[in-house]
């Protein structure tokens, strides 16, 4: 049987400006905001203003270096300190093999918090997925000064044709956007080429999104069901057909998040 491979271009920022985090500094001890179901709120745009909220930057340090930006969202909060999801090759590119070590890594979280304001997060690296398991998948814990909302992972799978919002960080000084599209196949069985080598990533879900290309900095960003208003899976890249035309987005499905996380707790 035949394959037809699909060229695969990752999202990353590298040499971005961006303005230096502050640490925010209180005592207070913070409450999570669980995001809840459709019935739950007024209209779509307050749901939607409180994900915002649930979503943010990290900005990545290595070895006190900048190293890149990735899109993170808030899905847990444990203690006193909350758990943030993004994608692993925010760490190590695909290709690269070489173990990662997480303690020569530092964090800092960006996010929006009332009236706009900026609240800056440090944290750790907790965990790493393995990105040749389709677990492209790490989490991050740190402390904030400021409540911040929770989103809540899906136990099933997205239908086909469903919509979705993608929030994302794609351009890190306009803070987090929301795009809308749709899912347009639940699972893919290609292989796909990443340098000189191949990974297999059957069971990716692949999303439509008009007008969005490929974006700088949307790894890690959370894709969430407009119907039930919780994560279906983690954008970490976009598939180029031969030109710009023709843009797939993938997407870690969310039983691929769930079982790992389940491992974390």
């Amino acid at each position: 049987m035949i394959k037809y491979p699909i060229v695969l271009a990752l999202i990353f920022i590298f040499g971005c400006d961006f303005e230096p985090p502050t640490k925010n500094k209180s005592d207070k001890k913070t409450t999570p905001i669980a995001v809840g179901s459709p019935a739950d709120y007024e209209s779509e745009e307050v749901f939607l203003q409180t994900a915002v909220k649930a979503s943010g930057v990290a900005i990545v340090i290595k070895n006190n270096e900048f190293k890149t930006l990735c899109s993170v969202f808030v899905l847990d909060k444990v203690e006193d300190k909350y758990r943030f999801i993004t994608a692993a090759h925010c760490l190590q590119d695909y290709g690269e093999e070489a173990e990662v070590d997480l303690s020569e890594y530092q964090f800092s979280i960006r996010t929006e918090a009332e009236n706009n304001e900026i609240n800056y997060v440090s944290a750790r690296a907790l965990v790493i997925g393995d990105k040749k398991e389709l677990r492209d998948i790490l989490v991050l814990e740190g402390e904030s000064a400021v409540a911040l909302p929770t989103l809540s992972l899906s136990q099933i799978d997205p239908e086909l044709g469903e919509e979705v919002y993608l929030i994302t960080m794609r351009q890190f000084e306009l803070g987090a956007q929301v795009f809308q599209g749709y899912v347009s196949r639940k699972a893919v069985s290609q292989d796909v080429i990443i340098g000189a080598g191949t990974l297999n990533l059957k069971g990716v879900i692949t999303l439509h999104i008009p007008a969005l290309g490929i974006g700088q900095g949307a790894s890690g960003s959370a894709v969430i069901s407009r119907k039930t208003h919780k994560v279906i899976g983690i954008f970490f890249a976009s598939s180029e057909y031969g030109d710009r035309d023709h843009i797939t987005h993938l997407v870690i499905p969310v039983e691929k998040i769930n079982s790992f996380y389940n491992q974390v707790k």
